[in-house]
């Protein structure tokens, strides 16, 4: 074989060296090849073997012989330069990556020479190969951690992982790449992110942690935690921001918020003082109602004494006995209500403290509560304790009254009802006398003179008679006229009914008894006596 190593000057050796990198010539129609100390060390070849053309090919290019040889081959038939990155081994066997770049030199042109460079690229491939992984497990990573992963840079979205896809309200198969990032952030929010992107680029102190509120793809807004940070991502320097969605705390937070408000306005309403007592730490907080109510400043150091001095001298020790019996029984809450007068410059009042005792593993931790004054409160009870005394009173007297008069009332109305009653007895009997008065003394003759001899006028003055006397016993008559019974058969029962016998009946209405008898059983059935043992006097007696 004819091979050569070729001196260099010691600098560009060094430089080689440092570099990783040799040159090289060939001829490969003679098998000539030379290399320089750094391709000997590529290679690890002593710089006394340099092989020849072909070995180099066969021996250090397993497996990639035909593409190195076809490769040359067009470099030397059409002059152009080229440059692969392939693998190689060395004469150790070890394993490497190479850069090879050829050329045909003006010097060499038309002579079949080839002159190049070899390059160690083993640790850039690593690291290419170590990124390209890392990147891969980071979309892993990225596509199923819980938080909306992005990375931008320039302004445009580089990256975005499938959970960011969804919060933002994107298919995961919609290619977001390159639009520009303000797009998925809030109007009221881009310029304020807009500056933080610009700063952090710059290398200024830029909070790594903040809330913002971006824009979804229907146009809604979320609220969300940030954390964004430099990174290097496809070999430049990008943003990385990872987000949570936090509209349901910032919903909760909102509700809270609003909750705490009308909690501090009825507070304030109520005029409820709060105060919360540390156990542990012998600390006392009041809030300025409190302190107000005491006659306390607004700096001045809270203890329990002061508080008991606070409290009336007749209401001490029963105040401190409910605190007591409530720390030592562990039942976890108290209410007294009790007054205060402990300051000079504050009057007697009264208070309503109500309290919530902690305990902590069985240790009395904290008690913490609220006070209000329910001074009017008391002055109306008060009031009204009177006033109801005063009601209570006046309606005993009232019933005594009432039940005097009502007794009298009772006694007059005995006496009304004795004389209504008698009254009502002595009516129906005068009506009774005067119909029996009537049937007796004046039908029986009025029949008599129809039955003689009477001219059409007396006829008609007879019957008009008839008519006015039954219009007078009609009224007293009216039970049983509702029974539609005839004429002839209510003189009947009229007569029957003032307990005349059939043969009476006859010789006063001048009808035979077989007449009466007929109109006695009519009169029955139309009274609804048909088959009853019912005393038809007796029942027309109730009637009439």
């Amino acid at each position: 074989m004819n091979t050569e190593t070729r001196s260099k000057d010691p600098f560009d050796t060094d430089i080689e060296s440092i570099a990783q990198i040799g040159g090289w010539t060939a001829d490969p129609r003679t098998d000539f090849l030379a290399w320089t100390k750094g391709v000997h060390d590529i290679f690890e070849v002593p710089r006394d073997q340099t092989p020849g053309f072909t070995e180099w090919i066969n021996t250090f290019f397993p497996g990639q012989e035909s593409m190195m040889t076809g490769r040359l081959e067009d470099c030397l038939r059409t002059g152009a330069p080229f440059a692969i990155e392939t693998r190689a081994v060395t004469r150790t066997g070890r394993s490497i990556w190479v850069e090879i770049r050829a050329l045909v030199p003006a010097t060499l042109s038309g002579d079949g020479g080839i002159t190049g460079t070899v390059q160690d690229i083993t640790d850039r491939m690593k690291s290419e190969q170590a990124l390209r992984e890392s990147e891969a497990k980071f979309r892993t990573l990225a596509d199923h951690f819980p938080v909306g992963i992005i990375i931008h840079r320039g302004g445009r979205l580089k990256y975005y992982g499938r959970e960011a896809a969804r919060l933002l309200g994107y298919e995961t198969t919609e290619n977001l790449i390159g639009r520009p990032i303000l797009d998925f952030v809030a109007e009221h929010d881009r310029r304020r992110l807009a500056e933080m992107g610009r700063r952090r680029y710059a290398g200024e102190d830029v909070d790594t942690c903040y809330e913002a509120t971006l824009l979804k793809n229907d146009g809604t807004m979320i609220d969300v935690l940030l954390f964004s940070m430099l990174i290097e991502y496809e070999g430049e320097v990008s943003i990385l921001a990872a987000f949570a969605d936090i509209s349901d705390r910032k919903r909760i937070e909102r509700e809270l918020q609003e909750s705490e408000e009308r909690l501090l306005i009825a507070k304030n309403a109520a005029g409820l003082g709060i105060y919360d007592y540390n156990m542990a730490t012998g600390e006392i907080r009041w809030d300025n109602r409190i302190r107000e109510l005491w006659g306390v400043g607004p700096n001045d150091p809270i203890t329990f004494n002061l508080f008991m001095e606070g409290v009336h001298p007749d209401d001490r020790t029963w105040v401190k006995s409910v605190m007591d019996q409530a720390l030592s029984s562990g039942s976890g809450e108290y209410k007294v209500d009790f007054r205060i007068a402990g300051r000079a410059a504050v009057k007697e009042r009264w208070v309503s403290a109500t309290a919530a005792v902690l305990f902590d593993n069985g240790k009395l931790s904290r008690i913490v509560g609220a006070v209000q004054d329910i001074t009017d409160r008391k002055t109306t009870e008060e009031e009204l304790r009177r006033h109801r005394e005063r009601l209570t009173e006046m309606v005993r007297k009232r019933t005594e009254e009432l039940e005097t008069k009502t007794q009298n009332l009772e006694e007059l109305n005995a006496a009304l009802n004795v004389l209504l009653s008698r009254r009502e007895l002595d009516k129906k009997e005068t009506e009774e006398q005067f119909v029996l008065n009537i049937k007796n003394l004046i039908l029986p003759y009025l029949e008599k003179i129809r039955k003689t001899r009477l001219d059409e006028r007396q006829l008609t003055y007879l019957t008009i008679i008839e008519a006015h006397i039954d219009e007078v016993l009609s009224p007293l008559l009216k039970n049983i006229r509702s029974f539609n019974l005839t004429p002839t058969e209510l003189q009947i029962a009229s007569l029957i009914g003032d307990g005349k016998t059939t043969k009476q009946i006859t010789e006063i209405l001048s009808i035979a008894e077989v007449t009466i008898e007929f109109h006695r059983k009519k009169i029955r059935k139309k009274l609804g006596l048909t088959g009853k043992t019912v005393n038809l006097q007796q029942h027309l007696r109730s009637l009439m």
